[in-house]
């Protein structure tokens, strides 16, 4: 492999299916390299790619005597990453922090006991964990005492909760999550990143963060149409924020089934909000509700 340092004009390299590569391959001069594919190699460790900083698709798949990943701190652009069916058993250090990251396999994780979500800044729209073992819902580590705010990008992470409830029930009573669509991109670069929000007063009172008990929360922002996908999660959801959403002319848009629990609404730029109780379906939604903040809506009637 140590021919490899003379091309350093590469920007993708792959070795798919090389039974034979087991060695360390070099990468420090492949500072170009924008696309990986090690699958189905037999490589049992990776040198740092600290200096792969146009890194965008990282595949390991079937790389089963991988038991360990360098940092991934550097890799910032990254927005593909397959580590299924290698043998590492913790996330690597800096995945993080990889907010362009839009599609992850994840590997056998049954060994992960504790993530912590606090440090989570934004969820991938395809997050495969088809191969985790997991058989109880992890445990969330706090630094403090608020719950964490999760942006997730897509409805699809919403579909596996699916078929987990516990995990459902677990991620709603102690995140809050904020979902927005993908752009054509495949980023919500539109949007600000977890820690911008957190630091917005107005966010914190979407997320109802002035409230001492646990509430089950979420926001939805900027879907031109209903988001598919949300409508299992949505029974859960006791106060639920919705922000410049152009599908929302009335309360009932939601559907009166999804919104069991409903306690609270913020309403905020949703430009075609034109009434809140205009019939006996938005009546009967209204009728727990404790909190309604009703904010530029314009087409208000």
């Amino acid at each position: 492999m140590s021919h490899l340092s003379k091309l350093s004009n590469l920007t993708q390299l792959s070795l798919k299916g090389c039974l034979a590569l087991e060695e360390e391959p070099c990468l420090e001069v492949l500072t170009k390299l924008k696309v990986l594919d090690f699958s189905g190699t037999a490589v049992n460790s990776l040198p740092s790619v600290d200096k792969l900083i146009h890194f965008r698709k990282f595949l390991l798949r079937g790389c089963s005597r991988l038991g360990k990943l360098p940092s991934l701190k550097s890799l910032s652009r990254m927005q593909v990453l397959d580590l299924s069916g290698t043998g590492i058993k913790e996330l690597p250090d800096g995945i993080l922090d990889l907010t362009y990251l839009n599609h992850l396999d994840l590997p056998d994780l049954k060994v992960l006991q504790e993530v912590g979500w606090d440090k989570v800044k934004h969820i991938p729209e395809e997050l495969n964990w088809d191969q985790c073992s997991i058989t109880e819902p992890v445990q969330i580590l706090l630094d403090g005492e608020e719950k964490p705010c999760i942006l997730v990008n897509g409805t699809k992470f919403f579909q596996a909760l699916r078929e987990n409830p516990e995990l459902r029930e677990m991620c709603l009573k102690q995140m809050s999550l904020s979902v927005c669509p993908m752009n054509q991109d495949n980023y919500s670069n539109n949007y600000p990143l977890r820690d911008e929000l957190m630091n917005n007063i107005y966010f914190q009172l979407r997320h109802f963060s002035d409230c001492k008990e646990q509430r089950q929360t979420m926001e939805i922002r900027g879907f031109d149409e209903f988001p598919t996908g949300l409508d299992n999660v949505l029974k859960d959801v006791e106060y639920l924020s919705l922000v410049e959403n152009p599908f929302m002319s009335r309360l009932s848009d939601l559907g009166i089934v999804n919104l069991r629990k409903i306690k609270g609404f913020w309403l905020e730029k949703c430009s075609k909000l034109k009434s809140i109780l205009c019939d006996e379906t938005d009546v009967k939604l209204g009728e727990d509700l404790e909190i309604l903040w009703i904010s530029i809506a314009k087409s208000m009637q």
